[in-house]
């Protein structure tokens, strides 16, 4: 493990900051400002602390991006988008298919939330698709944007 730090400095300088949020305010943050308290002895709760900010970041972005798609209600409405399942850091929509190109291309930019970090990340989605169910999904690329 020492030898793994030694060759990431900045992931053990990173845990030793969170380790002493904790040691001080026994509470870590996410960078959407949402927060975890802990009551259980602060010595082992690091590896806990540091896989929490991860989740709940993930699920925020998760989150926003279904909001996202759906505060578009004419889009949702005028290709029928049904919004069926989150899970972690999935979300499972279904439209029929005539409209599929044109919901991919037009859910895309929406889907992209920024982490809000001194240097911004977007994580970006993977896509699968299935034209018989959830459990026959297959890999695809995004279509590309149309140019307007």
């Amino acid at each position: 493990m020492q030898h793994w730090f030694k060759l990431h400095p900045g992931i053990l300088e990173w845990h030793e900051r969170i380790n002493d949020q904790l040691q001080r305010t026994r509470q870590v943050t996410n960078k959407f400002g949402f927060r975890r308290f802990y009551f259980d002895r602060i010595e082992s709760i690091l590896p806990e602390a540091i896989a929490w900010i991860g989740q709940s970041t993930t699920a925020c972005i998760t989150n926003a991006a279904l909001i996202a798609v759906e505060d578009q209600k004419e889009l949702v409405r005028d290709l029928d988008i049904q919004f069926l399942l989150q899970v972690h850091d999935e979300l499972v929509f279904q439209y029929p298919i005539q409209y599929r190109e044109e919901v991919l291309r037009r859910i895309h930019p929406l889907i992209h939330i920024t982490v809000p970090y001194e240097d911004p990340l977007i994580i970006p989605w993977g896509l699968k698709t299935s034209t018989k169910s959830w459990g026959d999904c297959e890999k695809r690329n995004w279509p590309i944007a149309s140019q307007h």
